[in-house]
């Protein structure tokens, strides 16, 4: 049996994919690319992500710059809402 993950191959031993190789496969898929360059400003394309189900697509190869620039920026102003039962804070990043 073979197994397909993120296009990559992986041959399944005794009827099973490896354990090793499932979760290399996921780690590479999912760990964002933090040197990745943008064309336009990190909150530009995330805003364009934000539908009415998802904030971001599964994949967002943008993902690691977005939250290198994050972390790097300077917060300007902060504040948080009060409705609900999840805390919800609005960071303005510069």
């Amino acid at each position: 049996k073979t197994l397909y993950l993120n296009g990559e191959r992986h041959e399944a031993q005794d009827g099973n994919a490896s354990r090793y190789e499932v979760i290399k496969a996921m780690i590479n898929r999912f760990t964002p690319l933090y040197s990745r360059l943008l064309d336009k400003s990190p909150w530009d394309v995330a805003a364009s992500w934000v539908q009415s189900r998802q904030i971001h697509p599964s994949n967002a190869q943008e993902l690691g710059a977005i939250l290198r620039a994050m972390s790097h920026g300077e917060i300007t102003a902060a504040d948080f809402g009060i409705k609900g039962t999840q805390l919800k804070l609005t960071l303005m990043i510069d």
